[in-house]
């Protein structure tokens, strides 16, 4: 992996350990949340390559608002596209 500058959210550290299942509330717009929680869980996906991981968000009208769609347009932007198997 190459090494890149990742800039979170205060409100991002509720990611870290210990509690297993992390949710993040709130409405469209407020703080980037899906950028920001795709952009945690690649970069320990990438860390842990053997990690798996099960994310999902409110019903959204199209593909292009899914939570994969969310995934692959940050990798990208990250440099992980390559690195990381999303199926």
């Amino acid at each position: 992996m190459s090494e890149s500058i990742v800039r979170l959210p205060a409100w991002s550290k509720k990611f870290e350990p210990p509690a297993p299942y992390k949710i993040v509330h709130g409405g469209r717009g407020e703080g980037a949340k899906s950028e920001t929680v795709a952009a945690v869980l690649l970069l320990k996906v990438a860390k842990h390559p053997r990690a798996r991981v099960v994310c999902g968000r409110e019903f959204q009208k199209s593909t292009k608002e899914s939570v994969l769609a969310t995934l692959k347009a940050v990798a990208e932007r990250m440099g992980l596209s390559q690195q990381i198997r999303m199926d």
